[in-house]
């Protein structure tokens, strides 16, 4: 399992990022070897002219102590990378 802050990406003056997770297994099968994977957002993280935040992609808000959690440092990188 691995967690990162996908790129940050700016439309229409709003900056959008991901927190992302990335699975990968393989199962032994017969002679050979199965595997699979998986790619999935963890929290949209948002900066508009109201402020950032961080949603679940279910829609809920996702407070910094939570996003921490999630992936370590991906708060501070974010917000870094607003203007001033």
């Amino acid at each position: 399992m691995t967690r990162w802050l996908g790129p940050i990406a700016t439309a229409h003056g709003t900056r959008y990022a991901a927190v992302m997770e990335r699975r990968v297994a393989a199962h032994p099968m017969g002679s050979g070897t199965f595997g699979n994977g998986a790619l999935e957002p963890l929290a949209i993280l948002i900066a508009d002219g109201t402020g950032a935040r961080a949603i679940s992609p279910a829609g809920v808000l996702i407070n910094a102590a939570e996003l921490e959690e999630l992936c370590p440092g991906a708060w501070a990188d974010f917000t870094a990378a607003l203007p001033a």
